[in-house]
């Protein structure tokens, strides 16, 4: 060993590979904590439980990335020659806590996914809130079935043992883990595009919605990788050949919380918002107009005059108003009356902060104007 690999944090030799494992979990780490303050700042004064559940599978994933470390600093990653039986049995403990911490947090991290999904839409649409439930408890059944798989029949302090011989069959558990997980996420791509794609929506804006769900796909190939390196695990020396494997759960969970926060990014967040187009200022300028414009006649036939003009945000209300329904079918009536003293009672119009904070996070609500003639 020459004076500057003395001098390293951690070096990669045939004899200790902590260095790449390091890399990855810190990578990994720093990312997701990165990735959630985004998250909370962009949707300050609005947050919802997706939002929290994000939050709370960053704080489990920490309690993973800490455990690796611990784990590391104990001597995983080296050779199991260079390790005493004490030194290996803590090893163990540490690498089980991080993987039981990186179920949890990869659980809630599809949590807030279909909690962002679930919110989107209207309380109205039954089936699309009912598919939600479904996959949300798809999800909770695997992170404990994940849990219980992981736990059962092992020993934590024997898990890098020559063998497995206290926590065998490790192969068989993560191939059913990471297949589930495959699934779920697969299940959740395709409930983001069932959902949107049969909404009233221009073509582009559909996919810039789906696009911000899409990105959960590359966790996918990363469980199937995950797999093919457990496989390839020989049966010894396993503080130093678990190596690739526990750098790709790193890799996993790190990416799985940077996705979640992906949808909340500012374009996409427009686009929820929005959900019919980006390009309709010219129209809430001429509805604007053509609301407030209008000649009445007088008894005599004197000219007529005109109302006051809306403003640009009640024009805007006005025309989000009828491209967004309304949550809970309530029904709005407008009435315009032809008199001396020419006016329009908005009484009826009004609604809530509440209400009007409900509806546009919502990709599509109903309302339904009627609009009544009285001469006096």
């Amino acid at each position: 060993m020459t004076s500057s690999e003395a001098h390293r944090f951690s070096s990669i030799t045939d004899d200790s590979k902590a260095g790449i494992l390091w890399i990855a979990s810190l990578i990994a780490g720093v990312y997701s904590v990165l990735s959630v303050l985004v998250r909370f700042y962009i949707k300050r004064k609005c947050y919802g439980l997706d939002d929290w559940a994000c939050a709370v599978a960053t704080l489990v994933s920490l309690g993973s990335f800490v455990a690796i470390y611990v784990a590391l600093s104990q001597g995983l990653g080296k050779s199991s020659t260079l390790l005493h039986a004490t030194q290996l049995h803590d090893i163990s403990d540490s690498v089980f806590a991080s993987r039981i911490a990186l179920i949890v947090a990869l659980s809630l991290s599809k949590f807030s996914t279909v909690l962002l999904i679930k919110r989107l839409f209207s309380q109205d649409m039954a089936l699309h809130q009912l598919l939600c439930d479904i996959v949300l408890g798809c999800i909770a059944i695997w992170g404990f079935a994940s849990m219980i798989g992981v736990s059962v029949r092992c020993n934590p302090g024997t898990l890098l043992e020559t063998a497995s011989i206290g926590c065998s069959g490790q192969l068989l558990r993560w191939k059913l883990i990471g297949i589930c997980d495959a699934i779920t996420e697969a299940s959740i791509v395709l409930l983001s595009t069932g959902l949107v794609w049969r909404l009233q929506m221009r073509f582009d804006v559909k996919l810039r919605v789906i696009l911000a769900f899409v990105f959960r796909l590359p966790i996918i190939p990363a469980a199937i990788i995950h797999i093919l390196l457990i496989h390839d695990i020989p049966a010894d020396n396993l503080a130093r050949t678990i190596i690739p494997a526990l750098a790709c759960e790193q890799v996993e969970l790190g990416y799985s919380l940077l996705s979640a926060t992906i949808p909340n990014l500012k374009s996409f967040i427009m686009s929820f918002d929005t959900a019919m187009m980006m390009d309709v200022s010219y129209k809430l300028n001429s509805m604007a107009r053509s609301s407030t414009a209008g000649q009445r006649s007088d008894r005599n036939g004197s000219s007529s005059s005109k109302p006051p003009r809306l403003s640009d945000i009640e024009a805007r209300d006005d025309f989000i108003s009828r491209l967004r329904p309304a949550s809970e079918g309530i029904r709005y009536t407008s009435e315009i009356q032809h008199s001396d003293n020419w006016e329009i009672s908005n009484d009826d119009l009004s609604i809530t902060d509440q209400e009007r904070v409900s509806q546009d996070r919502a990709i599509r609500c109903d309302r339904q104007w009627k609009v009544e003639e009285s001469y006096a």
